[in-house]
């Protein structure tokens, strides 16, 4: 009979002990009773009574392996099992946990599934698992400590609550996840994986906390679809994101350390009423990054060294409280993000934060006001929003790294004097708004200098954009904007127009710039006034823009085209001067242009260039000294062109290979040609056309029709 303190058996292979195999020691055991272990290997082990079993000598010389079954189920409750190496062959788990209260530890565990347990309250620890499935959890009240996983996948908790993993090494590309779990805690493990760290799906009020996790993850810790968890005091490196919500409610994240993540430390998509608080991110793309949120709340967080600080891209009605950013290199992004599904009234909804002046970027406060009337916005600001506002007057800000250092929507009747933007997406953005100045204000090195999209009736006025990588002054989907007496050199392009119509440029100057002083594409009846376009890759270029007016434009020394007009109709060019460019005007599928009194002369190709191109009137023009040829009319029809003067050019003054008319008839006749010796202002003596056109009626004198 055993007595009250269990009795001890011994199992040695050799026959040299009590028994020769595990099982037969536990066929003889009773509750209570200790069986040793000699090295050796052993078959399949079934514990179905509460014993307790130890592998003698060193960690590995026992060992119990079984093809095709489990190598050890434990069916009784308040059993223990230490220092066994367990091996399954096979599909079938390595160890099988179907009882209440048991205790593994100091085990190593290997097969395609190192562990399952079923059972509730049982503790797994100081193990060692090797298994493409570390362990599969399914039971409630267990205990998973100071163990060290390694294969494709640690843990899997599966309907199950109240666990406790902590102090674990997960070495796998899939750390731990919960599906339809509640109540667990994963403390203080340690995590290096490719996949995704801790991960949640439907689960709710889980504890993860002082986990450290690095890697390539894909998300160090990832919830979806989950709600009312903590996540605090972990610290994610390295990750593509460090920790990310998706369709998640009510969670809370708090002083979780995230550095050198991808695209994110903290990134929320299709989520509500969270919150962020005191979480430090640095080196990250973007600190923290909403996406199609809702009533998120961020509070006391410090953003230091991302690409983006704090963005909210598409998401609605978040408030933001006492953060801190410092040297992001755009420290706070509002915008509409690519799609939403927050389902807003307008897009203008998405530019509705509570956002005080609490919130700090690089040590100055942020001033985002909504619904404000006739007042001025306070000097000194990190950032500057204006959201539904009306007459508010921004005065002598200096604002750098923001995506936007002065951000105006749905507004009517602003003033923005006198500011300096740097290293911003936009210096100054506006979105639906209205009856706006901008005035002698400086944008330096931002991505655009001053945009404005789907705006109306505004007026930059003695502005300057310098260094700005796409654009100087982008205008897009806008109506009557003016651009006055403004400047852009060393940008993309100097002053860009998309999909706009009746806006004007006066008397601005763009130069040196790497593609265009002036682009206009599908802008409809703008113009082009007083304009200096000097030193840029093209001068001016205008693709798809009907009916635009160029006048009183001097554009010389570009390196392309000085003037560049494609699939476009109804234009007329003015008394412009192109020269010293590769070439003075390009016209490619063109109609209707109407170009007079235009000096096109001293390029290095061509004074004027067609191709393609119809019905259009070239009136009383100069064409001198070009490298190649003054006038170059390739597979164009029905053009007219008279009282031109055409001298000095290189090869030949002009060429025509197609069907032109080349004067107007014998009462205003045809053009000045410098190689064509004739008498009378007109002569009757026709001027052949290289390859093809014929002036009937050409000139003695130059400008001799005057």
């Amino acid at each position: 009979m055993a007595s009250t303190e269990g009795r001890t058996f011994v199992v040695d292979p050799s026959g040299a002990s009590d028994f020769k195999s595990i099982s037969q020691a536990i066929s003889s055991a009773s509750p209570g009773d200790t069986i040793l272990i000699k090295p050796g290997e052993y078959g399949s082990v079934v514990l179905d009574r509460s014993i307790r079993i130890i592998g003698l000598t060193a960690l590995g010389d026992v060992v119990i392996s079984a093809r095709d079954s489990n190598a050890l189920s434990i069916t009784a409750p308040g059993c223990i099992v230490e220092n066994l190496s367990i091996v399954g062959i096979g599909i079938n788990p390595a160890v099988s946990i179907d009882s209440l209260s048991n205790l593994v530890r100091r085990c190593n565990l290997r097969g395609s599934t190192g562990l399952s347990i079923t059972g509730e309250n049982n503790t797994f620890k100081e193990c060692q698992i090797d298994s493409s499935m570390g362990m599969k959890l399914i039971g409630s009240r267990c205990h998973i400590l100071d163990c060290t996983f390694s294969g494709a996948k640690g843990i899997s908790i599966n309907n199950g609550s109240e666990n406790e993993i902590e102090g674990c090494k997960l070495l796998t590309a899939t750390g731990l996840e919960m599906v339809s779990s509640s109540g667990n805690m994963v403390l203080n493990n340690s995590l290096i994986g490719e996949a995704f760290g801790i991960s949640l799906l439907d689960s709710m009020e889980n504890w993860i906390d002082g986990n450290d996790i690095s890697g390539l993850y894909v998300s160090g810790i990832d919830l979806r679809s989950s709600g009312n968890n903590n996540i605090s005091r972990n610290r994610v490196y390295g990750c593509k994101v460090g920790i990310s919500l998706r369709g998640t409610y009510n969670n809370d994240l708090i002083n979780n350390i995230c550095r050198n993540n991808e695209r994110a430390g903290i990134y929320s998509n299709d989520s509500r009423n969270n919150e962020f608080q005191k979480n430090e991110l640095v080196g990250n793309g973007n600190g923290i990054l909403l996406t199609n949120s809702v009533s998120d709340l961020l509070e006391s967080n410090k953003a230091s060294g991302n690409i983006y600080g704090i963005s909210l891209r598409g998401s609605i009605e978040n408030i933001l409280r006492d953060n801190s950013l410092i040297a992001n290199g755009y420290n706070l992004r509002i915008d509409t993000g690519e799609a939403s599904s927050a389902a807003p009234t307008s897009k203008f909804d998405f530019y509705v934060q509570d956002i005080d002046n609490s919130n700090h970027v690089d040590g100055k406060p942020v001033c985002y006001l909504l619904n404000k009337t006739d007042v001025e916005a306070p000097r000194g600001c990190g950032f500057v929003g204006l959201v539904g506002c009306r007459n508010i007057i921004v005065l002598n800000q200096s604002i750098s790294n923001s995506s936007a250092g002065i951000l105006i929507v749905n507004s009517t009747g602003c003033k923005v004097t006198g500011c300096n933007l740097s290293r911003s997406e936009a210096g100054i953005e506006f979105l639906g708004s209205s009856n706006w100045t901008v005035e002698r204000s400086q944008a330096e090195r931002c991505e655009v200098g001053y945009l404005a999209t789907e705006s109306k009736d505004g007026l930059f006025l003695n502005d300057i954009a310098l260094n700005c990588r796409e654009a100087g002054i982008k205008l897009t989907d806008s109506l009557l904007l003016n651009v006055t007496s403004s400047y852009a050199q060393h940008c993309g392009n100097g002053v860009s127009l998309l999909k706009s119509r009746l806006c004007s440029l006066t008397k601005c100057n763009t130069s040196q710039n790497e593609e265009n002083g002036i682009t206009f594409v599908d802008s409809h009846k703008c113009s082009i006034k007083d304009i200096q376009a000097n030193l840029n890759g093209r001068g001016l270029a205008l693709s798809g823009s009907n009916a635009c007016l160029l006048e009183n434009n001097t554009i010389n020394s570009n390196r392309q085209e000085g003037i560049a007009l494609e699939q476009l109709s109804g234009a007329e060019l003015r008394n412009n001067s192109a020269f010293a460019n590769s070439l003075g005007l390009f016209v490619q599928s063109s109609q209707k242009i109407l170009l007079e009194d235009n000096n096109l002369s001293q390029n290095r190709r061509y004074g004027l260039r067609m191709s393609s191109s119809s019905q259009c009137e070239i009136i009383e023009n100069t064409f001198l000294r070009n490298e190649i040829c003054g006038i170059s009319l390739v597979d164009c029809t029905g053009n007219l062109l008279y009282h031109n003067i055409l001298a000095n050019n290189g090869i030949q003054n002009a060429v025509d290979n197609g069907d032109n008319q080349w004067d107007a008839g014998p009462k205003l006749g045809g053009n000045y040609w410098g190689d064509a010796q004739v008498l009378g202002n007109p002569s009757s003596t026709a001027k052949q056309i290289q390859n093809k056109g014929i002036d009937r009626y050409p000139f003695q004198d130059p400008a001799g029709w005057r």
